[in-house]
């Protein structure tokens, strides 16, 4: 959450897609964005490189209804898909193409099942 709060790509609401996808392309990462979502409330803000326990992972930053939403992207690993609410965030795992997608949100952006339905189909 402290990205949105220190880092949030202040120039960036309403980024596109395509943008992002160079940005995280220019740091080694070949990912497919997904793009804002009216009919989810699904804004894109931008992406960052996140620090994780095995490195560095791609973070594309979201809202959701007007609150933070966090895609991640890791490639090491199998990890079972699952969702999951802990310590007031709920999360959504699966995987695709060899690669785990985490979805976080807050627990008070409402339901995660439609849009986490959506980045599922849309990221790879």
């Amino acid at each position: 959450m402290k990205y949105f709060t220190v880092f949030t790509p202040r120039d960036s609401t309403g980024r596109e897609a395509a943008a992002a996808e160079r940005q995280l392309a220019a740091h080694g990462w070949e990912m497919h964005v997904p793009l804002s979502s009216p009919e989810h409330d699904l804004q894109l803000l931008g992406v960052r490189r996140c620090i994780y326990a095995e490195g560095a992972v791609p973070h594309v930053m979201y809202t959701l209804r007007g609150r933070p939403l966090s895609l991640y992207s890791l490639d090491s690993g199998a990890r079972q898909a699952a969702a999951m609410d802990s310590f007031g965030q709920q999360c959504r795992i699966w995987q695709r193409d060899g690669r785990t997608f985490v979805l976080v949100a807050s627990a008070d952006a409402g339901s995660l099942d439609a849009v986490a339905s959506y980045v599922e189909q849309e990221a790879r």
